[in-house]
């Protein structure tokens, strides 16, 4: 502290020479107007601030001599705490500034600004070089006068964390919830906490271990530390998920499996834990690249994002050319989402590789009649064979019939409206929808026959 004194004391001295050798003793509210002059003229003519340079140095040297003259005064008091804080001489900042509060200031507006700007900044040096300690005095007194003051409240929670005081971090959290409900980090801090003192000190503090080695990017020692928090707890679940993210991320899912598997067993309804289980053994099956190409298909697939599903499945598919269901998938999506031609592509290599696969057949097959129907009208289509699969049979009529309007010269809609008029009874809706389809496929003998035959049954009728 004295040294720091001292090193203070002597750029005092140094900044002092120049300007007051011409300005001599002059009062302090002259003193005051000229540092505040330089002041804007600095604020203008650098982009950056610093307080070496010359305007800025010019400016310190008064507000000094002001405050040398007039310590209590409390607008040079504010306005050198001001200045000291936008050249980002943070230490000297807040000390002037709690020497103005002392004195009766208030601090509002950019005055508050400056003040919780410098303390914050000097908590967090403090705590960014292992000082936590240090950090505190810095944050508490930014709280002191700002109870509301959300950062002061987050670093006093993780600090008060780290230092193994868990109630009072549990505060400082809950109190920054109640200011942002939506503050994720103070709620995951919050069930830590509540972890914490449910799975015992050895566990907890070879987890936090673990998290703090996982920041610093040390993934092999946080396993280590995440792997130890379990044995201390086997119930202990959250360790059980970062061991597993810890080891898929380090591409090691042989590692990862008996994690996930734990955190399942622990976590039944976690969906999260069961997708990335479900990762890990597409890993374990196909390989790395190909089955975490093929989860994030699926998890796009179920958010509608077909376009880009199927280029996972594709991706899938191109890593491990051995995984079928990545074929299937890509098939299925990029007809789907109305891309039959590039579907077909993937029938066929499916089919290449498992030639007696009577769906692919089926499917290539409608892809390829797919391609007929154009952009719009084959999206609908291959919606209306999918509804028809699912035996969602009014929905599929509906789809095939706009299909047709979209369309009027695609003959497989027309054959699919025949087949379902005809398994209605409706005879001659069926055979009138064949005969459409016949006149634009006149070769197609399936056309031809199931006419005649509808024709025949409503004639009975």
């Amino acid at each position: 502290m004295r040294s720091t004194r001292r090193t203070l004391h002597v750029l005092f001295a140094l900044f002092l020479a120049a300007p007051l050798a011409a300005f001599g003793q002059a009062p302090v509210a002259q003193l005051l107007e000229r540092a505040t002059e330089l002041s804007s003229q600095a604020r203008e003519a650098y982009q950056i601030h610093t307080p070496d340079q010359r305007l800025w140095r010019d400016a310190l040297a008064l507000f000094e001599e002001a405050l040398r003259q007039a310590p209590d005064d409390l607008e040079v008091l504010r306005a050198s705490a001001r200045v000291y804080a936008d050249v980002n001489w943070h230490a000297r900042a807040f000390e002037l500034w709690n020497r103005y509060l002392e004195l009766g200031g208030e601090l509002t507006g950019e005055v508050r600004e400056s003040f919780t700007g410098a303390g914050t900044a000097l908590g967090y040096s403090r705590y960014r070089s292992g000082n936590a300690t240090g950090a505190l005095v810095y944050y508490e007194a930014v709280l002191n006068h700002f109870p509301d003051d959300e950062e002061a409240l987050y670093w006093l929670g993780v600090i008060c964390l780290e230092l193994g005081d868990n109630e009072a971090a549990r505060g400082h959290f809950e109190r920054l919830l109640d200011l942002n409900p939506d503050h994720q980090t103070a709620a995951y801090y919050l069930s830590l906490i509540e972890e914490i003192a449910q799975i015992g000190p050895q566990a907890s503090g070879a987890f936090r271990a673990g998290l703090s080695a996982y920041e610093q990017g040390s993934h092999g020692e946080a396993l280590e530390q995440f792997a130890q928090a379990l044995q201390f707890n086997g119930d202990f679940a959250e360790a059980a998920v970062w061991a597993g993210r810890t080891a898929l991320e380090m591409g090691d899912p042989l590692t990862a499996l008996p994690y996930w598997e734990r955190a399942v067993e622990l976590r039944p309804d976690d969906g999260g834990s069961r997708y990335f289980l479900n990762l890990t053994r597409q890993q374990l099956q196909w390989g790395v690249q190909a089955g975490t190409a093929f989860s994030e298909g699926l998890a796009l697939y179920s958010q509608g994002r077909l376009d880009e599903a199927a280029q996972a499945f594709a991706q899938a598919a191109q890593a491990n050319p051995e995984n079928l269901g990545a074929w299937e998938w890509a098939a299925r999506t990029l007809q789907e989402a109305g891309r039959p031609g590039e579907a077909v592509d993937y029938w066929e290599g499916l089919l290449e590789r498992a030639p007696e696969d009577q769906s692919a057949q089926f499917n290539l097959q409608l892809a390829r009649q797919q391609q007929g129907a154009g952009s719009q009208a084959g999206a609908v289509f291959a919606q209306a064979v999918q509804a028809y699969q699912l035996a969602q049979l009014d929905r599929a009529q509906e789809l095939f019939e706009e299909a047709a309007r979209l369309n009027p010269q695609f003959a497989p809609v027309w054959g699919w409206l025949g087949q379902l008029h005809f398994a209605d009874g409706e005879y001659d809706q069926a055979a009138q929808a064949y005969e459409r389809a016949l006149q634009l496929e006149p070769q197609n003998d399936d056309y031809a026959f199931f006419a005649e035959e509808a024709r025949f049954l409503a004639g009975e009728e």
